[in-house]
């Protein structure tokens, strides 16, 4: 019961701290309706299929290597500069709960920007950080 003494103020309160595992989940799933959500409207075979794989991934590494279809079957219906633009946005939610070496892939053009993907990492390449 290591946690009973790293706060003290839930010790006494009784109540347990909230598990990162359940935090980790929640942005996963926040994730994951994020990419079903920019897919939903559209109605190709590959959109449908590739809801059914996002669905069914286990963990969020899994949803970061189904960016690459999702970029394809987005810039298929909106256009490759909206498709970008729609991946970036999501491609950010996955900062906390990525491993180290997939996370070093986000990068932000600078404050207050648009985040943007190195060229690696918009194709689910493996990018060394730089």
């Amino acid at each position: 019961m290591k946690w009973l003494l790293t706060n003290p103020g839930l010790a006494l309160s009784g109540r347990r701290a909230p598990s990162a595992g359940a935090a980790h989940r929640q942005q996963t799933e926040s994730i994951r309706s994020a990419l079903i959500e920019a897919l939903q409207n559209l109605a190709s075979p590959g959109a449908h299929h590739l809801m059914q794989r996002i669905q069914y991934a286990g963990n969020a590494e899994r949803l970061w290597y189904l960016r690459p279809e999702a970029m394809s079957v987005l810039a298929s219906s909106h256009g490759e500069v909206r498709a970008r633009e729609e991946l970036a946005r999501i491609s950010m939610l996955f900062q906390d709960v990525l491993p180290a070496g997939l996370a070093s892939q986000l990068r932000a053009t600078g404050p207050g920007s648009v985040p943007r993907l190195s060229a690696g990492a918009a194709r689910g390449l493996r990018v060394p950080p730089g």
